[in-house]
């Protein structure tokens, strides 16, 4: 897997005083002008104005002072879509979302993803993101962190509640975290919307995007892909959803109730210098 498919992102929401709160977020790419992060990157319900206002993805991303270089790619993001479960009831197993660039990226290879396996299952997990205690000249959340386990998960199983369970660091203070019993500190590491893949005929698979800790102790945990009992998130539908409105195929006033669809403001020129510190 190329290093340069999964995105480092920059969340721009509504400050109380005015201007822009930035915070840090990963994604990954379905399409050359769509990826996938969790939802709660870009609709946050601890927010007095929820949406996210602005999004700058970066290819290659190596801290700030390689914003810069001929190998990193900047996109700016144009509209996001939420399953309805999450905008409005913030439902976990719906925490997902999916951003809709301005411009393609050039020359990059995509993540290929799958349903997210429904029989219990033991196999080596990755997950890949940019977590925010592995910082570069003091910004956290600069430099990307790949963790890995074998993980025995069954996302139908009573504790699971259709999420993807496992025990895998996503960045290394984790384990001083759960150390002291503080397993809520892993859901705002600036690796939120990272994709938990698989290893298949050579090939890393998606089959989740993860969302943070869970409420079992030493467990972190991904949406899942895919139609179940009480979720539908099929990617296929959201691409094919991006693909009716690009080409004017579908209306805004023309959404599904199953969309909750937000245009946002490009502002490639506001500071972005308070994300240093804020991750989710």
């Amino acid at each position: 897997m190329s290093p340069l498919v999964v995105v480092k992102l920059k969340l721009g929401f509504e400050a109380p005083h005015g201007g822009l709160e930035w915070f840090s977020g990963t994604g990954w790419l379905i399409q050359k002008d769509l990826l996938v992060t969790a939802g709660h990157c870009v609709y946050s319900h601890g927010h007095r104005r929820p949406h996210v206002i602005s999004i700058k993805a970066y290819l290659g991303y190596h801290g700030k002072d390689s914003e810069s270089k001929d190998y990193v790619e900047l996109r700016h993001g144009y509209q996001v879509a939420t399953p309805t479960q999450w905008a409005k009831a913030q439902h976990v197993p719906h925490d997902v979302a999916f951003i809709q660039l301005m411009e393609k990226f050039d020359n990059v290879s995509l993540i290929t993803y799958e349903d997210t396996p429904n029989c219990p299952r033991e196999e080596t997990l990755l997950v890949v993101g940019y977590p925010c205690d592995l910082p570069a000249n003091g910004e956290g959340g600069s430099l990307m962190h790949v963790g890995k386990g074998l993980v025995s998960y069954d996302i139908n199983s009573s504790h699971s509640k259709g999420m993807l369970e496992y025990p895998i660091s996503t960045f290394y203070g984790m384990l001083r975290c759960l150390s002291k019993g503080r397993s809520e500190l892993t859901s705002i590491t600036g690796s939120s919307g990272s994709p938990v893949l698989r290893q298949q005929n050579n090939e890393l698979i998606a089959i989740g995007t993860h969302r943070g800790g869970s409420h079992s102790l030493a467990k972190n945990m991904a949406t899942a892909i895919g139609r179940r009992l009480h979720t539908d998130i099929r990617y296929d539908r959201y691409e094919e959803f991006f693909a009716q409105v690009h080409n004017g195929l579908l209306r805004l006033d023309q959404v599904p109730g199953q969309y909750d669809l937000v245009k946002m403001r490009s502002l490639p020129n506001e500071t972005d210098d308070s994300v240093l510190n804020r991750t989710y």
